[in-house]
């Protein structure tokens, strides 16, 4: 008699064990239809999550409702600096702002060898009306070098000094060459995963002639990647003369016409329905992690579908 009263208490206690073994994590994803694929809805009921040294169970998926905040950051060094470009990169602002912007907030961030916070985070409403004084004012500060690295840690920072809140995400204007940043992209995109910030980059696509240049813009795709965020871009009208460049530099020029204008709008425009309406994705580990594990979210059928995830699962 006296066994069976201490079997029942260890047998208990494995059961709580077992329990304690399974973790509940989730992350924040966008699900985006390939242009083969058919209109319907996605079924997301067929989501795959794969973490690295993990089995994952009871994976779910819900909208993420809730205002954002979003930080801007505009480039105004190296071939940024020419007018042509920055009529370009103010025309993408606009389309990306000038949507209801009621509930979400905005941030600007200008940079070329330093970042200046021009505009803090504020209400939609408030940042529009800056973002017009700001325009007036022309504070360009350009200059030959940019420091888009450090921008981008300027803005982490600023969301993590005014308590980080989920969805917090970056949207960049930018040629991607960083010439000034003392950050390494590795410290930048450590910053970007541990803060679970979404980084957004509409890529002014600026021919360069330097190995560096062109491997410091493949790690910051890299890092888009990585944070689960998205990018899209524009090509100079007269790339072929820049890649042929022999006389110094040449201002890039880039189509401003209604109709080019019109083919952007409708791609930044989409970057804010990806920041404002994510999936939360839900789902069990067979064990809590202790560090971050590399992940990856798909359909499980030939759906057509692709998800934008982190790269990451951070520990709870």
């Amino acid at each position: 008699m006296r066994l069976r009263f201490l079997i029942f208490p260890l047998l208990s206690t494995l059961s709580l064990l077992a329990t304690a073994q399974s973790s509940h994590y989730s992350a924040l994803c966008n699900v985006m239809r390939q242009p083969s694929a058919a209109s319907a809805q996605p079924n997301t009921s067929v989501l795959k999550v794969n973490v690295e040294g993990r089995q994952t169970s009871h994976v779910t998926s819900v909208i993420a409702p809730g205002a954002r905040r979003i930080m801007m950051l505009r480039d105004t060094g190296g071939s940024m600096r020419y007018e042509n470009a920055q009529k370009l990169a103010f025309s993408v602002a606009e389309y990306f702002i000038g949507q209801d912007a009621s509930s979400d907030q905005f941030g600007l961030i200008n940079f070329n060898e330093e970042p200046f916070v021009d505009i803090p985070l504020v209400s939609g409403p408030d940042f529009l009306k800056q973002w017009a004084d700001f325009k007036i004012s022309k504070r360009m500060r350009a200059t030959e070098g940019s420091g888009l690295f450090d921008a981008v840690i300027a803005a982490v920072e600023f969301f993590k000094k005014n308590q980080p809140q989920e969805g917090d995400s970056i949207f960049i204007i930018s040629d991607g060459i960083d010439t000034a940043s003392r950050a390494r992209v590795s410290k930048m995109k450590e910053m970007l995963v541990a803060s679970k910030t979404r980084l957004y980059w509409f890529f002014l696509d600026i021919p360069t002639l330097q190995r560096a240049d062109f491997h410091k813009r493949t790690e910051l795709t890299e890092t888009v990647a990585a944070t689960g965020g998205a990018m899209t871009g524009a090509r100079p009208s007269n790339t072929f003369q820049l890649k042929n460049a022999i006389s110094g530099p040449t201002e890039p020029v880039f189509d401003l016409s209604d109709k080019t204008l019109a083919s952007i709008k409708p791609n930044v425009q989409a970057f804010r329905g990806l920041i404002d309406h994510p999936l939360r994705i839900e789902f069990d580990l067979d064990s809590p992690l202790s560090k971050a594990a590399k992940m990856t979210v798909s359909f499980q059928d030939a759906s057509g579908m692709q998800t934008l995830c982190p790269g990451y699962l951070l520990p709870n």
